[in-house]
């Protein structure tokens, strides 16, 4: 979650900078709600913090992107680098949340889903700068609830063929 609360607000930066639009403030609102599960999971002593070789070089990637944002002054790299990092950090979950769906509070999904989905009504243009983020967001959100929700039924192997 913190990780995610760095990129976002990173990709958040990087929107703001290249296309100030009222759809960043989901973008913001993402990194506060990272923010506070990571500071309720610290509180209450739950979760797991492990950070792994892969986490390293997730976070690696939005640190590459920013510096090459301020260097070239160009923050559609920093916006493809939070999002390739974003997608890096969540793709663990969508993989647990297909495996073991009981895993993920349904609740918390259907919000960033609905929050990602009023961001993109917030979009004044398609410019690739103001509506990647939140139409990745959207996507990625929508993706884990659906798996939470088993819309999508993981398919038994039968291990008698094998």
């Amino acid at each position: 979650w913190l990780g995610w609360a760095f990129i976002t607000a990173l990709g958040g930066s990087a929107t703001l900078a290249a296309q100030p639009t009222w759809a960043v403030t989901i973008l913001f609102a993402n990194t506060a709600s990272c923010l506070l599960i990571s500071g309720y999971a610290a509180i209450k002593k739950v979760g797991v913090w492990s950070t792994g070789f892969y986490d390293v070089i997730f976070f690696g990637i939005g640190v590459v992107g920013m510096v090459l944002w301020q260097v070239l002054d160009w923050p559609t790299i920093a916006l493809v680098c939070a999002i390739v990092a974003d997608f890096s950090f969540g793709l663990p979950t969508m993989i647990k949340t297909y495996k073991n769906p009981a895993s993920e509070t349904t609740f918390v999904w259907k919000c960033a889903s609905l929050s990602g989905l009023l961001s993109i009504f917030a979009l004044r243009s398609l410019a690739f700068t103001e509506a990647a983020y939140p139409v990745y967001l959207f996507v990625f959100d929508t993706t884990v609830l659906v798996l939470a929700l088993k819309i999508i039924a993981r398919v038994p192997r039968d291990r008698s063929t094998v």
